[in-house]
Protein backbone atom coordinates (compact mmCIF):
# COMPACT_ATOMS: atom_id res chain seq x y z
CA UNK A 1 0.00 0.00 0.00
CA UNK A 2 2.84 2.39 0.78
CA UNK A 3 4.24 1.86 -2.71
CA UNK A 4 0.94 3.01 -4.18
CA UNK A 5 1.09 6.23 -2.16
CA UNK A 6 4.76 6.82 -3.02
CA UNK A 7 4.01 6.30 -6.70
CA UNK A 8 1.17 8.80 -6.54
CA UNK A 9 3.32 11.31 -4.64
CA UNK A 10 6.18 11.13 -7.11
CA UNK A 11 3.99 11.21 -10.22
CA UNK A 12 1.86 14.10 -8.95
CA UNK A 13 4.31 16.02 -6.78
CA UNK A 14 3.13 19.46 -7.95
CA UNK A 15 -0.41 18.67 -6.78
CA UNK A 16 0.51 17.46 -3.29
CA UNK A 17 0.66 20.89 -1.58
CA UNK A 18 -2.94 21.49 -2.67
CA UNK A 19 -4.36 18.17 -1.43
CA UNK A 20 -5.62 17.47 2.05
CA UNK A 21 -5.21 14.03 3.53
CA UNK A 22 -8.80 13.03 2.74
CA UNK A 23 -8.28 13.85 -0.94
CA UNK A 24 -5.07 11.81 -1.01
CA UNK A 25 -6.91 8.93 0.66
CA UNK A 26 -9.55 9.08 -2.08
CA UNK A 27 -6.97 9.19 -4.88
CA UNK A 28 -4.78 6.37 -3.55
CA UNK A 29 -7.46 4.14 -1.98
CA UNK A 30 -5.53 3.73 1.27
CA UNK A 31 -6.32 4.76 4.82
CA UNK A 32 -5.19 7.94 6.55
CA UNK A 33 -3.08 5.73 8.82
CA UNK A 34 -1.08 4.44 5.84
CA UNK A 35 -0.37 8.00 4.67
CA UNK A 36 0.57 9.21 8.15
CA UNK A 37 2.80 6.18 8.79
CA UNK A 38 4.51 6.64 5.43
CA UNK A 39 5.08 10.33 6.17
CA UNK A 40 6.65 9.40 9.50
CA UNK A 41 8.75 6.66 7.92
CA UNK A 42 10.10 9.32 5.54
CA UNK A 43 11.16 11.38 8.57
CA UNK A 44 8.27 13.83 8.88
CA UNK A 45 5.98 14.34 11.86
CA UNK A 46 2.96 13.67 9.64
CA UNK A 47 1.35 14.40 6.29
CA UNK A 48 1.10 18.12 6.98
CA UNK A 49 4.87 18.44 7.38
CA UNK A 50 5.45 16.29 4.28
CA UNK A 51 3.21 18.64 2.27
CA UNK A 52 5.02 21.67 3.68
CA UNK A 53 8.43 20.29 2.68
CA UNK A 54 7.23 19.32 -0.80
CA UNK A 55 5.88 22.84 -1.25
CA UNK A 56 9.20 24.34 -0.11
CA UNK A 57 11.04 22.09 -2.55
CA UNK A 58 8.79 23.15 -5.44
CA UNK A 59 9.22 26.84 -4.57
CA UNK A 60 13.01 26.54 -4.37
CA UNK A 61 13.10 24.66 -7.70
CA UNK A 62 11.03 27.43 -9.30
CA UNK A 63 13.43 30.07 -7.98
CA UNK A 64 16.43 28.14 -9.32
CA UNK A 65 14.77 27.70 -12.69
CA UNK A 66 14.08 31.42 -12.90
CA UNK A 67 17.69 32.24 -12.00
CA UNK A 68 18.97 29.89 -14.71
CA UNK A 69 16.74 31.47 -17.35
CA UNK A 70 17.40 35.01 -16.12
CA UNK A 71 13.75 35.67 -15.27
CA UNK A 72 13.01 37.09 -11.82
Amino acid sequence: MKKKVLKYLTENIADIPWLNINELVAKTFVSKTVIINLSQKLGFSGFKELKFQINNHILSQNKEDKKKTGVL
